[in-house]
C-alpha cells in the first residue's frame, strides 16, 4: 500500500512539474518578447478566447494559455505560430490583409500575414472594441462560409457552415496534443493533492 501511495505521489509530482514547467517557459518567452516563429511546432488550442478567418478560409487563433498566436490553413494544418508579448486574453480581427490583435492588458499589435509586427502600441479601448466586433459579426471567408468555435476543457473545435447550412469540422487538436492540453489544468489539481499526500506520508513516517 505504501509503495502504491509513493508511486501515485510521484506521478502527481511529475504531472505538476511538467505542467508548471511548460507554463513558466511560455510565460517567460512572452515576457521577454521571444517570438520563436515556427511552421512545425504546434501548441494545443487551450484557452482560445478569440479567432478569425480570412478570405481563403485560413484560421487565426490566439491560445492565451501559452501566449501563442497560430495560423492554420483551410484544412486545419499549421502554417505558422509565434509567441506574443501580451496577456493571456486577447481579441483578433483580420482587416486589410493584416492581423489586428488587442490583449486584455491594453497592448495593441498589427501583424502582417507572415507574423511580423507592423505596429505596436498602447490602446486602452482596443480590446473592448475588437470584442464588440467579434460579438456582433460572424466569422466569414470569401465564399460566405461561417465559422463557429466550441471550446471545452478536453478539446477545442472550430466548425465551418456552408451557405446552405452544411457543417464540417475544420480545426481541432490531434490526439497527441490532448495530453499536453490537460497538463496545466491537471497540475493545478495535482499540486495541493500531492502536498496533502506528502504531508500524510511524513506524519505516517513520524508515527512509525
Amino acid at each position: 500500500m505504501k509503495d502504491i501511495a509513493k508511486l501515485f505521489a510521484g506521478i502527481l509530482a511529475m504531472i505538476t512539474l511538467i505542467g508548471f514547467g511548460i507554463a513558466i517557459v511560455c510565460e517567460g518567452l512572452s515576457v521577454i518578447g521571444a517570438s520563436m516563429y515556427s511552421t512545425k511546432i504546434r501548441f494545443p488550442l487551450s484557452n482560445v478566447g478569440s479567432y478569425d478567418v480570412d478570405e481563403e478560409g485560413s484560421i487565426y487563433c490566439y491560445t492565451g494559455a501559452y501566449h501563442r498566436m497560430q495560423i492554420f490553413d483551410s484544412d486545419g494544418s499549421l502554417l505558422k505560430g509565434w509567441f506574443v508579448k501580451a496577456g493571456r486574453g486577447g481579441q483578433i480581427q483580420i482587416k486589410d490583409n493584416q492581423i489586428h490583435f488587442a490583449s486584455i492588458d491594453d497592448k495593441y499589435f498589427i501583424f502582417d500575414m507572415f507574423g511580423n509586427v507592423v505596429t505596436q502600441s498602447k490602446d486602452n479601448d482596443a480590446y473592448n472594441r475588437l470584442y464588440k466586433i467579434a460579438r456582433k459579426e460572424d466569422r466569414r471567408d470569401g465564399s460566405d462560409n461561417t465559422y463557429k468555435l466550441k471550446n471545452t476543457l478536453v478539446n477545442t473545435r472550430i466548425f465551418k457552415f456552408s451557405p446552405s447550412g452544411e457543417r464540417s469540422l475544420v480545426l481541432t487538436d490531434p490526439l497527441y496534443l490532448w495530453f499536453f492540453r490537460l497538463l496545466l489544468p491537471c497540475s493545478l489539481f495535482c499540486l495541493p493533492f500531492g502536498i496533502w499526500i506528502g504531508i500524510a506520508s511524513i506524519r505516517k513516517k513520524s508515527d512509525d
